[in-house]
């Protein structure tokens, strides 16, 4: 009988995942803001929402992968020049 060898590694841990830092890192909060600080100029006829959907663990365990488990969607309604 042959045996293997077991090549997996242990889960990166949480502190350490890169997928959960900096710009990655799961949002705590849900935020309804108005009147939003507009650098340049928008466009008046320029009118819509813009959404954008992407991970955002609750609990992440080591070892979380970013296509796996809880999300959130961002949006930003843009009107008449202005955004919220």
């Amino acid at each position: 009988m042959s045996q293997t060898e077991n090549i997996h590694e242990d889960p990166v841990p949480v502190a350490e995942n890169p997928v959960l830092q900096g710009n990655f890192a799961p949002v705590q909060e849900e935020v309804t803001a108005y009147d939003l600080v507009v650098e340049g100029t928008i466009p008046p006829e320029l009118n819509g929402m813009l959404l954008r959907d992407g991970p955002n663990p609750i609990a992440p365990g080591p070892g979380h992968h970013w296509f796996a488990g809880d999300g959130m969607v961002h949006g930003i309604t843009i009107r008449n020049g202005g955004a919220q």
